[in-house]
């Protein structure tokens, strides 16, 4: 279990990485440009809801352990995880209300998307929550 559980935060730190340095290129491209979170255009619904689930279950399974530094560092690295899942669900929330502000997509399919974004983001919330709680620390 220890090791699936240390798979998976190498998973999301690969991944985290990955986002960073295309965000870092996106963002070092378009430094004028009025495009936000061009590096998340692709995300689906589904996709976000796979990586709420992970994150959950990743601090789910995370324990406090090791000397304060290495508990400080582990916790920044999850904290930062979830921080960047929530940039996600940011950037998909607005490029659905564009959408809903050009007509694109009706109030009702509107509507649904906003709910399920909502209830991710209190998914990842309390996950964020029982982090600081478990290395007990607070952000």
């Amino acid at each position: 279990q220890i090791a699936q559980l240390e798979q998976q935060v190498t998973d999301l730190e690969k991944e985290n990485k990955t986002l960073t340095e295309e965000k870092n290129k996106t963002d070092d491209a378009a430094a004028n440009s009025t495009t936000t979170n061009a590096n998340y255009e692709n995300d689906t619904l589904e996709a976000l809801e796979d990586l709420v689930t992970k994150a959950v279950k990743l601090v789910d399974e995370t324990k406090a352990s090791g000397t304060d530094e290495e508990k400080r560092a582990k916790f920044l690295e999850i904290k930062n995880t979830l921080e960047e899942i929530e940039d996600r669900l940011d950037a998909y929330e607005d490029r659905y209300e564009v959408k809903y502000e050009k007509g694109e997509i009706t109030k009702e399919e509107y509507r649904k998307h906003e709910t399920s974004i909502e209830k991710l983001e209190d998914k990842l919330d309390a996950a964020e929550d029982k982090l600081e709680r478990t290395f007990g620390f607070a952000d």
